[in-house]
């Protein structure tokens, strides 16, 4: 058999920090939790960002893709697990 074209991403669980932006006139409103967890297949990671493929079918396909900066990234585990994979311990 040889090679389907489908790629395997690891299911990974993200830890990160979200932007706020507050629209229209009157007094600044300071967010009280801009922490997220995302769970997805991590298609792709560099030094300035990892994306994360939040939907797999049946075919192999990835959809839902989420671009987040490695600024905003806690840290990156398996999910259901408190294995932290990055940043390295």
């Amino acid at each position: 058999m040889g090679d389907s074209g489908v790629k395997n991403y690891p299911a990974v669980r993200v830890f990160w920090l979200d932007s706020h932006s507050q629209d229209g006139w009157g007094e600044y409103d300071k967010p009280t939790n801009l922490e997220c967890v995302s769970i997805g297949h991590l298609v792709h990671r560099d030094e300035s960002a990892i994306v994360l493929a939040l939907n797999k079918n049946s075919y192999g396909m990835y959809g839902s893709f989420i671009t987040i900066p490695m600024c905003s990234v806690k840290w990156i585990g398996a999910p259901g697990f408190d294995e932290q994979i990055w940043p390295s311990q």
